[in-house]
């Protein structure tokens, strides 16, 4: 497809693409949310069909996912045929930037009407003081932001689900079980400047104190976090210093992407997104893993085994992520030492087993599980009850 954006896309890709948006439920979906919240659907010229369809169209050609250039798309670059099956208004003949414009506040008043039904924070741009920013913290409705959480990985994974779909079953079916790499990326907030915390309440007093003209402030978002990274300039590079952290403000995207897994097939499965969520630098990664892995089983495949780095089975108590895991199936594939399976340390009596405490008694066929797995002495099956076995010995403060 041609990326100039003042180019007439082809009906046929915008029918095609209008069939996609279709075979997502989403349109259902949007409409059964807003009976739960008692909200009813108003008229506007330009409807949630088109606002998606537009957005898959801009992604298709790699464009910005821009509001801006989202309302152009609808306005200038539609033929009369796509217009009319989006049930856009005929257009005027005129090209008046001011015409562009009313369509793009269009565009963008129906993209929030939108958004309004799965945003969990929907003032968090709002604040203009420290004042402002404690309040929005402290008058959190977190069984609110729960809710519209969860809307929002109905929401993504109606698309990946869709996407799923597309292959070709011989491609899609080629291996019954899933293979999943799972990772996270950072996403920074388009509003670049954030806040500390833990000096929140100082900056708060002295706002009161010596009022708001004298306290330096900047718009935030309040939902982001800050994410702490490594970066390297070229100094770095040629080894003459170590690398800096940088924190950035932002969000972090939880990504599940299938593998092939030792296949050696010819038919191989495509590396596609299978599943993704959103969340906070500073959440724990586990919580995050647990939800793609279950929301991966979506696709009516049965779980294989799931690759992580360090940052997960190497390091996350087993409670939290190892039995979740098993549970649902997967066999977790890291690049954990094998040296540090089983008992790593002891103290007073207490066994350190690969991030967890444990009672002395706990039975040598309970320690030695993740080794005994490793090496093809016991069934997964084995392992997964040996895992659930080692509950009833952990130490809790």
């Amino acid at each position: 497809m041609n990326t100039e954006h003042s180019t007439l896309i082809d009906h046929t890709a915008v029918a095609h693409t209008n069939t996609l948006v279709t075979q997502t439920g989403i349109l259902r979906t949007l409409d059964r949310w807003r009976t739960e919240d008692n909200i009813t659907k108003t008229g506007g010229l330009v409807s949630e069909r088109a606002v998606l369809v537009g957005l898959l169209l801009l992604a298709r050609e790699q464009s910005p996912l821009s509001l801006t250039l989202l309302g152009e798309l609808l306005h200038r670059r539609l033929t009369s045929d796509s217009r009319q099956l989006l049930d856009l208004p005929a257009l005027s003949g005129s090209e008046s930037t001011d015409e562009t414009k009313v369509s793009v506040n269009r565009t963008q008043a129906a993209f929030h009407r939108m958004l309004s039904l799965m945003d969990p924070y929907p003032k968090s741009t709002s604040a203009r003081s420290y004042s402002e920013i404690s309040a929005l913290i402290n008058d959190r409705d977190v069984v609110r932001e729960s809710k519209m959480r969860a809307r929002l990985d109905e929401f993504s994974e109606s698309f990946i689900l869709m996407t799923v779909a597309q292959q070709p079953p011989r491609l899609r079916d080629a291996n019954p079980s899933i293979d999943l790499a799972i990772d996270q990326v950072f996403t920074p907030s388009p509003m670049v400047t954030g806040f500390s915390r833990q000096k929140l309440d100082r900056y708060v007093a002295e706002e009161a104190t010596s009022g708001r003209a004298s306290v330096p402030f900047r718009p935030v978002d309040v939902s982001a976090d800050w994410h702490g990274r490594y970066e390297v300039d070229a100094s770095e590079r040629a080894g003459f210093v170590s690398k800096r952290s940088r924190s950035r403000w932002g969000w972090m995207v939880n990504v599940a992407v299938r593998v092939n897994s030792g296949t050696t097939s010819k038919l191989r499965a495509p590396a596609l997104v299978i599943a993704a969520t959103l969340s906070m630098p500073t959440e724990n990664v586990s919580d995050a893993a647990i939800h793609l892995m279950r929301s991966s089983l979506a696709t009516g495949l049965t779980p294989g085994v799931v690759y992580a780095d360090k940052m997960y089975f190497a390091t996350q108590p087993i409670k939290r992520l190892h039995l979740p895991t098993a549970e649902l199936g997967f066999t977790p594939v890291t690049d954990y030492r094998t040296d540090r399976l089983g008992v790593h340390d002891f103290k007073n009596g207490a066994l350190f087993i690969e991030g967890s405490v444990y009672c002395p008694d706990m039975p040598g066929a309970l320690q030695e599980a993740p080794i005994d797995h490793h090496a093809g002495r016991i069934s997964g099956d084995t392992y997964r009850l040996r895992l659930q076995m080692r509950a009833h010995f952990e130490l809790r403060p």
